[in-house]
């Protein structure tokens, strides 16, 4: 898989990884100020693994993978109610490989779509959280580095689905992604589902490499009005000759 890895230096976990990554391989490197609000997707080809420091109130051990793209106002990079270009089987990889390193200190989580840079080509972000303390852990980045090497070599034809429903950490959709062949790629989250329109559906679909077939909706996680409204989307898209199969989790 042709793999380009956007860092920056200004971020201590990011420049971490780059580090270990440049002692395993001659890999393709593009450094940006910002990783949030970089323009590099236009310039460069190939799949792009962004590398970043992951920032949260509660400070906890975290490795998190998702997809760019905002479903609301591009506070944090990007452009307003526009997705990315996902890669699900690149980010499915990652989240297995990173498993086997069995970090038990670290919480392993998937988040839903969020954040700049508004990026067109296939991509993940996997970033390291939450504190100083981790940014700079050789270790845990070594660790995920190994684990990226060897994702970037897996030629696995997952089941590509869409997600809905839940927390902004997805915990329905971390098991679905560790423990079943389905990879995930753009996630609604429940508060953001309320703001949904066919557009920003349609782009969850389109804006993936693969096209998903499938549409996991969390049960417990939405309201009956929310699932009503994600069926509603998914009749007027197969009634365009199209085939998506709802499935609640």
């Amino acid at each position: 898989m042709d793999i380009a890895f956007i860092y920056s230096e200004k971020d201590p976990a990011s420049f971490l990884m780059q580090k270990k990554l440049k002692e395993l391989g001659n890999f393709r490197f593009y450094k940006e100020e910002n990783l949030l609000f970089t323009n590099i997707c236009n310039k460069i080809d190939g799949n792009l693994i962004f590398l970043s420091k992951h920032e949260s109130r509660e400070k906890i051990k975290s490795i998190c993978l998702h997809f760019t793209g905002n479903f609301d106002k591009a506070i944090y990079g990007g452009k307003d109610r526009q997705l990315s270009l996902a890669n699900p089987l690149l980010l499915k990889n990652i989240f297995l490989e990173v498993l086997k390193e069995d970090i038990k200190e670290f919480n392993l989580t998937l988040e839903v779509t969020h954040h700049g840079p508004l990026c067109n080509k296939p991509h993940c972000f996997i970033e390291i959280g939450s504190t100083e303390k981790e940014w700079n852990n050789e270790e845990i980045a070594s660790k995920i580095v190994n684990s990226i090497v060897r994702a970037i070599k897996k030629r696995v034809n997952w089941k590509v689905s869409i997600g809905f429903g839940g927390t902004h950490y997805c915990p329905k959709f971390n098991k679905i992604e560790a423990e079943s062949d389905f990879a995930l790629g753009h996630i609604c989250p429940k508060y953001f589902i309320d703001k949904l329109d066919y557009n920003l559906f349609l782009q969850m679909i389109n804006k993936s490499n693969i096209k998903p077939d499938y549409v996991l909706i969390d049960k417990k996680g939405t309201t009956s009005m929310q699932r009503e409204k994600i069926k509603d989307f998914v009749e007027k898209y197969n009634g365009e000759n199209n085939v998506l199969k709802i499935i609640k989790v």
